[in-house]
């Protein structure tokens, strides 16, 4: 109903820049009823629903629009309808709605045609119907609006992952995106690259992806990005993921920031730049990446800017982000950009654990075994090593077979001394 407003506010800036007498309403009027005149009778229609020039009159409003309508005009029909849907001036009546805007439809008016759909579809003020919804949105799409080639391929999608239907709903996503519906491109990219049921083309793919990257969809550039950055990491490909992963970031997308800052932070191909990594990790973080909050914690560190990544992780922590927990645990461990505080550490390393993430396990271990921070314990520094090397964690077998080690070499040392002093 977006494109009936604009047609009222038309007429309202036609009437307060035309301001005419009642004797020349009556001549437009005349045109209306003996030349069937839309234009006419468009006029008059709306002069008596908003009483401009002539006193409010709704019945005869109805009966000019009615006229249009009649005349084929599709603004007569969808004027009437919307009046008869939002009953703020005429009696609210669906029924005449629907049929005011089915015959908008029937006369080429595409937006309409949607409105129609979307009825069928909710089912809200009107039986819910599929196939009338599709037969609409087919039409719509008949008539190069996008939006119904969009939703008409998205009810084909939707409805079950047959290949014909899959082939169906690339069919009208391609002919949105030849209408410039950037939506419509990017479905196209996706049913060709992932797993949809269509056989793979990466090429197709890419070419669609393209298209709704040029119509500024922060979604295809970011796709796009992706699939340059998995070629083999070649130089240009490295520089062609990184120029759409930029594209992506600077339209909003969260994730694109987040691996334009992992490319810059990584150097492979491309200059390594910690300052850049940083910029695009920040605006990521800023659009709520918590990913990218933790990395951008990590390049502080590289930085040597320590109460920045405390800062970070010392949040993403509070939110149960397990890593965060971990490396704000380093950081009282090692004192980098706060006070060292060993039980504070332990705290972490704990709660990290308890949120998936072990590693702290063997920083405790070396505590009870060193007496750092805590009273030496090497049966309890046994058993946390123990558990590392259970959870994979190669550093934890490694500490227990140097204990193992260090055991038989403290054994075999104490023996010795014993045969000597018998001797």
């Amino acid at each position: 109903m977006k494109k009936l407003k604009i047609i009222l506010v038309l007429i309202s800036i036609f009437f307060l820049t035309n301001v005419i007498n009642a004797q020349e309403l009556y001549k437009i009027e005349k045109l209306c009823n003996e030349k069937a005149l839309n234009d006419a009778c468009l006029y008059v229609g709306y002069s008596y629903l908003f009483g401009k020039n002539v006193k409010k009159n709704k019945v005869k409003a109805v009966n000019f629009y009615s006229k249009s309508c009649n005349n084929r005009s599709s603004i007569g029909c969808s004027i009437l309808g919307t009046n008869y849907y939002t009953g703020e001036i005429l009696l609210q009546n669906y029924n005449k709605y629907i049929y005011y805007y089915t015959k908008a439809c029937d006369y080429n008016d595409s937006d309409a045609c949607i409105d129609l759909a979307e009825e069928y579809c909710s089912g809200k003020n009107i039986k819910k119907d599929p196939s009338k919804a599709m037969e609409f949105y087919t039409k719509a799409c008949d008539l190069n609006n996008s939006h119904g080639c969009y939703e008409l391929g998205y009810l084909y999608m939707k409805e079950n992952n047959s290949t014909k239907n899959l082939l169906e709903a690339e069919k009208y996503f391609t002919k949105g995106c030849e209408f410039k519906d950037d939506k419509c491109c990017l479905l196209v990219g996706l049913l060709n690259m992932d797993n949809s049921g269509l056989t793979k083309n990466m090429e197709k793919a890419k070419k669609f992806y393209t298209k709704a990257c040029d119509l500024n969809n922060s979604l295809g550039c970011l796709k796009l990005g992706k699939i340059y950055a998995n070629t083999q990491y070649q130089k240009m490909s490295i520089v062609q993921s990184l120029n759409y992963l930029r594209l992506a970031c600077d339209l909003n997308n969260s994730e694109g920031c987040m691996y334009a800052g992992v490319l810059y932070g990584l150097g492979e191909e491309i200059r390594l730049d910690y300052n850049l990594s940083k910029e695009y990790l920040e605006k990521a973080c800023q659009l709520n990446n918590k990913e990218s909050c933790f990395s951008l914690g990590n390049i502080y560190d590289k930085l040597k800017e320590y109460k920045k990544s405390f800062n970070s992780y010392k949040v993403l922590c509070k939110d149960n982000y397990a890593d965060a927990c971990y490396n704000l645990a380093n950081q009282y461990y090692y004192g980098r950009g706060i006070q060292q505080d060993y039980q504070k550490a332990i705290t972490l390393y704990k709660k990290a654990e308890k949120l998936g993430q072990p590693k702290g396990v063997l920083t405790i271990g070396s505590m009870y075994y060193n007496g750092l921070g805590v009273d030496k314990n090497v049966t309890k520094a046994i058993e946390l090593f123990k558990k590392c090397c259970d959870n994979n964690i190669s550093m934890g077998c490694d500490a227990l077979e140097k204990i193992q080690r260090e055991s038989l070499k403290e054994n075999s040392k104490t023996k010795n001394n014993v045969q000597t002093k018998t001797r």
